[in-house]
């Protein structure tokens, strides 16, 4: 109609400038660059020298665009888009729109190389890839010779570059709206891709490059893998396993296979200014393929809805099947005080260190998260679910640790009566107070919320070893170790509730797995010792225990045990020895009487141990009940005294043989 249109990619350069004195204006003394931002190259962004390759980078972003329909760089702020452009690389064009062909993505990522020798070198070169692409045996494109005034070479190749860009810009257009044969056709194939019924978040990568935010990357990891273990057909790795990879160059093809996972997460996370953004994308190994990408961003206060929305798209990616109620959960975004949250990732991040140090600092920053905000559930399941673990590990005396506990997760679920991690805590707390029935119940809830959730398998199968119901602890034990197989903790569960159930070939070889992986677990060795002597091999067994002292000295458990082994092996003087050793301790406690029942069964002193035990009922000791199951009580089982013990605890029933 007469009016002249341009449309500008970035191709151009702005020379001449209004208010500029000379005709010119240097791009440094303009304190900006010149361009279309989304459309520029790294080398302009860092005031580098520009060339023909600069505007090649740009034809690759609109290949980029006009094939998947979106931005290779995405961000919205002008100082976040520069950083991605100059330091990130687009996601795989194929993970967003899968129809396209393996080598029309190869020559669009070629002109997106960050350093322009890495791209195409001329023009030429594009266009003789993109006509292979569309016809392998059609002759490169002929560009018309047009007389024209002479001018410089550099103007020349411009408008050279100009007329090839502008047609293959237009041959490219016309496939990818055509459907052309630069979409990729998958082909008949007898086997499907496998399915992916199983995935690992790898740990987020801390963008701030700051140290001390490395809680926040950790702990939204842990969160991320808190959404997803709720969906029930997914297996999702627990966070100390997938943490052994922090920092980690294994390709992700080794990873899945250590993890026996058929899909993995990568991402990253940035936290700055009270914003906070997300990146993920589902990788599936067996295909190495990258499935689909995304990015998120928003308020801090937002960010359990950011965490569900990349649930909720995983989900999706891999036609998993969503429960009403998970679906519900996931739907729902509840703002939260910015301080608490953060204060509350801190606790998460030294609760999984599971120590007693780590696990005093952790309760200061739960505690700290409930302060900031009064009404945050998490927070109270945090609290709940570290004094219960410090009960159980006899850091702290019930009597503090108990009603803590107890008044945190009941808070917990009055904000939040969803919250798995409560129940957890409650159903530990149930079966430290040998409330049998009300634990069982509170774990099976919590697995109902949270089918995934590694830590209330763990302690679900604790509480059915200790009432006797050893097959299902085992079952139980196996579930948690597939969520989490590389925590020797776990693992060795698995070996232990094996030892409980009499299994004990099979219990020593899953200890001698954890042995290989972590050789300073003193745990391992113990458990390892403590089968073997069951098994008659005294030798063995008190090698394992008293590696197991030599990690961790004067543990009582460990010298409990040793005292029992050596009697057990008829030396009598070397377990009178340990046994005192057990009595001296540490001068910080005195020695629970269930820990000296245990050597003075060995030594054959029936009334002797049966005195200890009764009066490690009358202390509520922490571990009593596993007299029910422990194979080193075996030689009591018939004294009717022992008998009413069991029947005081509530675990009167069948009784194991030797």
């Amino acid at each position: 109609k007469g009016t002249a249109k341009v449309l500008d990619f970035g191709l151009a350069k702005l020379l001449q400038t209004p208010d500029s004195q000379d005709g010119t204006r240097d791009l440094t003394a303009s304190q900006g660059t010149v361009g279309t931002l989304p459309y520029m190259a790294p080398e302009q962004l860092q005031g580098e020298p520009v060339d023909p390759r600069t505007d090649l980078h740009a034809v690759g972003l609109i290949l980029y665009e006009m094939a998947t329909g979106r931005r290779a760089f995405q961000e919205e702020l002008a100082s976040r888009l520069i950083d991605a452009i100059v330091r990130r690389s687009p996601v795989s064009p194929r993970a967003i729109q899968e129809r396209i062909s393996p080598e029309f993505e190869r020559i669009i990522l070629k002109c997106l190389e960050k350093n322009p020798e890495d791209r195409y070198q001329s023009a030429r070169e594009l266009e003789v890839d993109l006509r292979r692409l569309v016809s392998p045996t059609s002759a490169p494109m002929t560009i018309p010779s047009v007389v024209r005034p002479k001018r410089s070479r550099r103007t020349q190749w411009y408008a050279v570059a100009g007329a090839v860009i502008l047609a293959a810009l237009a041959l490219a257009f016309l496939l990818v709206s055509r459907t052309g044969s630069l979409w990729h056709r998958a082909e008949p194939s007898g086997a499907a891709a496998p399915a992916i019924n199983s995935i690992a978040v790898l740990p987020l990568e801390n963008l701030s490059r700051n140290p001390s935010q490395e809680y926040f990357a950790d702990g939204m990891t842990d969160e991320l893998i808190t959404s997803l273990s709720q969906i029930g057909a997914l297996r999702v790795i627990a966070r100390s396993s997938v943490m052994r990879y922090k920092h980690s160059d294994v390709p992700v093809a080794t990873i899945a296979k250590q993890l026996n996972v058929s899909a993995v997460v990568e991402g990253s996370v940035l936290s700055a200014d009270g914003q906070v953004r997300i990146t993920a994308q589902l990788i599936q190994p067996a295909t190495d393929q990258n499935l689909w990408a995304q990015s998120y961003e928003g308020s801090l206060k937002d960010v359990i809805a950011l965490q569900n929305s990349v649930a909720r798209d995983i989900a999706d990616q891999i036609r998993v099947r969503l429960e009403p109620a998970v679906k519900t959960r996931l739907a729902e975004g509840k703002a939260v005080n910015p301080q608490a949250f953060q204060a509350y990732l801190k606790g998460r991040y030294f609760w999984a260190m599971r120590n007693r140090k780590a696990a005093t600092t952790s309760l200061q920053y739960f505690q700290e998260s409930v302060r900031d905000d009064p009404a945050y559930a998490v927070g109270y399941a945090g609290l709940a679910e570290t004094y219960s673990a410090m009960v159980s590990n006899v850091w702290i005396p019930p009597e503090v640790g108990l009603p803590a506990a107890t008044a945190a997760a009941r808070k917990a679920l009055e904000l939040d009566p969803q919250l798995a991690q409560a129940y957890t805590a409650l159903g530990e707390i149930a079966k430290i107070e040998w409330h049998w029935q009300e634990s069982d119940q509170d774990f099976q809830r919590a697995l109902q919320l949270n089918p995934g959730y590694a830590l209330a398998r763990q302690w679900y199968s604790s509480l059915l070893a200790e009432i006797g119901r050893t097959a299902e602890a085992v079952v139980e034990a196996r579930r948690a170790a597939a969520l989490d197989p590389l925590s020797p903790i776990s693992v060795a569960n698995v070996g232990q509730t094996l030892y409980l159930a009499r299994r004990y070939g099979d219990a020593s070889e899953e200890l001698q797995k954890v042995i290989a992986a972590n050789p300073d677990f003193f745990a391992a060795y113990y458990l390892a010792g403590i089968t073997k002597i069951q098994e008659s091999d005294f030798a063995g067994g008190i090698a394992d225990l008293e590696k197991a002292d030599h990690l961790a000295p004067d543990d009582p458990q460990t010298l409990a045990a040793l005292a029992y082994a050596y009697a057990r092996a008829g030396q009598r003087a070397m377990a009178e020895t340990a046994l005192q050793r057990l009595k001296g301790g540490s001068g910080a406690a005195p020695v629970s009487p269930f820990l000296l029942a245990q050597p003075e069964a060995g030594l054959g002193e029936e009334d002797r141990a049966i005195r200890s035990l009764e009066l490690a009922y009358q202390q509520h000791a922490v571990g009593l009940p596993l007299i029910r199951s422990s194979p080193m009580f075996d030689s009591l089982r018939s004294n009717p005294r022992f008998q009413a013990l069991l029947a005081k605890l509530g675990l009167a029933g069948q009784s194991f043989t030797h």
